[in-house]
């Protein structure tokens, strides 16, 4: 897994599959851009002690939005109002 803060949506995780074993390689690029360089890829693998391997959690799909479900209910302890 890998994760990123995109400024407008907050931080953002991605997992990186592969049939094959996939190779760790130090990040070099010849385009000409402004964010990525090293040190941001680098980080993008790192995760707090915190959010690091939680375990026991569901996958997020299309047809069981699970994150919706983890959401309703953290936030049922904030709401007056009685979700679902």
């Amino acid at each position: 897994p890998y994760h990123t803060y995109v400024p407008s949506f907050g931080d953002w995780g991605f997992i990186m599959a592969s049939r094959l074993p996939l190779e760790v390689r130090p990040f070099h690029t010849t385009l000409s851009v402004r964010y990525l360089d090293e040190a941001v890829v680098d980080a993008m693998f790192d995760f707090p002690k915190d959010s690091d391997n939680p375990g026991g959690l569901l996958p997020n799909r299309l047809d069981q939005p699970a994150l919706l479900d983890y959401y309703l209910a953290d936030w049922s302890k904030w709401s007056r109002e009685k979700i679902r």
